[in-house]
């Protein structure tokens, strides 16, 4: 089945409702969802009816209320997700990529790929929205989406086929970002763009992963890794972690980086009075 073969059902998109008193409210595909947001210390917008009416609903030390519905997945521009409630209060995406994944496919509008097209790696990758928006670009050669978790990475392969982008050319790694980019630098193999949403905390088969601690470092390596005019991308949901202090650190690890541009992570409710801010994003061409 591609994503022509799909129901029209489940074609739905994606919605931010409201948010406030440490709780967000969202529309996944006609289906309202409350869960936590740490960020949203205001009151709502909304009035309590439409918030006690939400079929699911995520509480810490409760977990998940209520059942999603069959075959629950969201429309994005091309992909579709397939969308399931997860331990930690997730459903399978992250909204505030949408953005990120629409930025980077306006940086390729108008540029010629070289022969054999452009070689992109996406890192710690998840499921999928930014490798399926690079894999629905013209002109891509070879697209590397690499999650340590294995079910991650399966779930991204689903979405690519629920996306009718199962063909597009791309490998799909269960992998340790920083080992694979170890491997990728002696190997000599060099990339036109590197997107990264890397964790505050992370763990896999070969280690940890603190932001505090190997950030600077997996930045060293995005440098070897990247071709002349190369563009990366670097986003992030710690709090304390605006974009100045990432572009800041980004500049330190590569001098000289070429036009810096630093990208809130924000979703904004439908009525225009409520704004959640998710993190940051950066983005940054490789000296030519």
């Amino acid at each position: 089945m591609n994503g022509a073969d799909c129901p029209d059902r489940v074609h739905f998109g994606y919605s931010f409702l409201d948010c406030g008193n440490g709780r967000r409210l969202e529309d996944f595909a006609g289906t309202i969802v409350s869960r936590p947001a740490l960020a949203a210390t205001d009151l709502p917008s909304l009035p309590p009816a439409v918030w006690q009416a939400a079929p699911l609903r995520f509480d810490d030390g409760f977990g998940w209320r209520g059942s999603p519905p069959p075959d629950w997945r969201v429309r994005l521009d091309n992909s579709i997700l397939a969308l399931t409630p997860a331990s930690g209060g997730q459903v399978g995406m992250f909204p505030e990529h949408a953005v990120v994944a629409a930025r980077l496919c306006g940086l390729f509008a108008g540029r010629t790929p070289p022969s054999g097209g452009w070689r992109a790696i996406s890192l710690f990758a998840h499921t999928g929205l930014v490798t399926l928006s690079l894999a629905s670009l013209a002109g891509m050669g070879e697209i590397v989406h690499v999650d340590a978790a294995g079910s991650a990475v399966r779930r991204a392969r689903e979405n690519a086929r629920l996306s009718g982008l199962l063909d597009a050319p791309v490998r799909w790694l269960i992998e340790d970002a920083v080992t694979f980019l170890r491997r990728e630098i002696c190997r000599g193999r060099c990339y036109d763009v590197l997107v990264a949403d890397p964790p505050a905390h992370g763990r896999s088969r070969n280690g940890t992963w603190k932001l505090e601690r190997d950030l600077p470092l997996f930045l060293d390596m995005i440098g070897k890794l990247l071709v002349p005019g190369g563009i990366f991308c670097l986003s992030c949901h710690r709090a304390g972690w605006t974009g100045s202090r990432l572009s800041a650190l980004a500049v330190s690890a590569l001098p000289k980086l070429e036009k810096m541009e630093i990208l809130p992570l924000r979703l904004s409710s439908r009525n225009g009075q409520r704004e959640l801010a998710l993190g940051n994003a950066i983005f940054a061409t490789i000296p030519t």
